[in-house]
């Protein structure tokens, strides 16, 4: 038995199309922070918008101050990363690799939000 003896284990012809989910507007509260997900939520990567309402049929609205994203850990947050107004941050793990959003909090001014579309 060589090193020429093991094949992928995830060939190619075996991937499952994946598709982008939507999570939010998750509404913010000046001196707040608040969980991405109350439950378990295992994903291969996250995109965090600077949004307080999304359209159907037009364009966001963006928030009116930057918003923020970091981890939460034993209920408490570091946040760690800011989210411009309309901008947008991401999380993508090494491939091959999930991370929970239940581990992720966001902070940001009162009347303003935080749009989260992720891959699992």
């Amino acid at each position: 038995m060589g090193i020429n003896s093991f094949s992928m284990a995830n060939q190619i012809g075996a991937a499952i199309a994946k598709s982008t989910q939507v999570l939010g507007p998750i509404a913010l509260g000046a001196g707040q922070t608040f969980p991405v997900s109350a439950t378990d939520l295992w994903v291969t990567q996250a995109t965090f918008y600077g949004y307080k309402a999304l359209s159907a049929t037009g364009a966001p609205t963006i928030n009116a101050v930057n918003a923020g994203v970091g981890p939460f850990v034993s209920g408490v947050a570091k946040i760690m990363e800011v989210i411009p107004p309309g901008g947008k941050v991401v999380y993508a793990p090494a491939g091959g690799t999930k991370f929970n959003l239940k581990d992720l909090a966001v902070a940001g001014a009162a009347a303003d939000g935080v749009v989260v579309t992720y891959i699992q």
